[in-house]
């Protein structure tokens, strides 16, 4: 009845990745790690809580759903002429570096844990507060990763929208958005999950990842497959700025800021 076939945009399968700048970009996203993990360490030994380093150990797990996001989020990692060998070779059809599992235990597990931290430590939420968090977590990924593309450690093809200096800031929304909000829900069940409960934090992690790229991302998604044209894409942007508006107020209203 429909016959609609669309070719999604090719990724750059012939792209060829430099180890010296592969080498320099894997050893400061592992300085960020570093950084992160003191730092739950040394929150763990003061307030004797787990909470961070159980995030770090949920982004690394969630560093398996990159495939899957790579996919239909149209980015390429280069397999050829790699300085280590992947974590994950061939998963879902895509080669991940381990690079990438080191940033998102620094990033998907340390954002959430980050925004806890200061949601827990103001006296008094407020919107503005929960809007300094989201942008300032979209600030980090946006340096972050534009200083990888621009190193050529990794690519976004296809017809990106709201692209600046290779980096689409879609995703960086998404990365703002999801660590507010995982911080929202670990502060919201602080009281829940002392003890053995705080293990449920684990899961907690990939899960939100997951979440608020499905509620927000979806759009630019389908877009991106679609391969129609920038037209297609930005329209679907809009859509989910959008999106990522109603997601906001929802953390505001789930916080209970004023």
């Amino acid at each position: 009845m429909f016959d609609f076939i669309v070719e999604p945009s090719s990724p750059p399968v012939d792209m060829v990745a430099n180890p010296k700048t592969e080498m320099i970009f894997t050893i400061g996203v592992s300085i960020a790690f570093l950084a992160m993990l003191v730092y739950s360490l040394y929150y763990w030994r003061k307030n004797n809580s787990p909470i961070g380093v159980l995030c770090i150990v949920g982004g690394l797990i969630a560093s398996m759903l990159e495939p899957y996001c790579d996919m239909i989020g149209s980015l390429w990692f280069p397999n050829i002429n790699t300085w280590l060998p992947p974590i994950f070779n061939n998963w879902f059809g895509v080669y991940i570096p381990v690079w990438v599992a080191i940033g998102y235990a620094m990033f998907i597990g340390g954002a959430p844990f980050i925004a806890y931290v200061i949601l827990s430590k103001i006296k008094i939420i407020t919107k503005k507060s929960i809007l300094i968090i989201i942008l300032s977590i979209m600030a980090f990924d946006i340096i972050l990763e534009t200083i990888g593309l621009n190193m050529g450690v990794y690519a976004y093809y296809g017809f990106q929208p709201f692209q600046i200096a290779k980096m689409p800031w879609w995703w960086s929304l998404t990365g703002g958005l999801m660590g507010a909000g995982g911080g929202a829900m670990i502060y919201l069940l602080k009281e829940r999950i002392s003890g053995w409960r705080s293990l449920l934090v684990i899961p907690l992690v990939p899960g939100n990842f997951m979440m608020f790229i499905g509620w927000i991302a979806w759009p630019i998604m389908i877009a991106l497959n679609l391969n129609l044209g920038y037209g297609v894409s930005y329209t679907a942007g809009v859509f989910s700025i959008l999106l990522a508006w109603m997601a906001y107020k929802g953390i505001c209203i789930v916080l209970k800021a004023e």
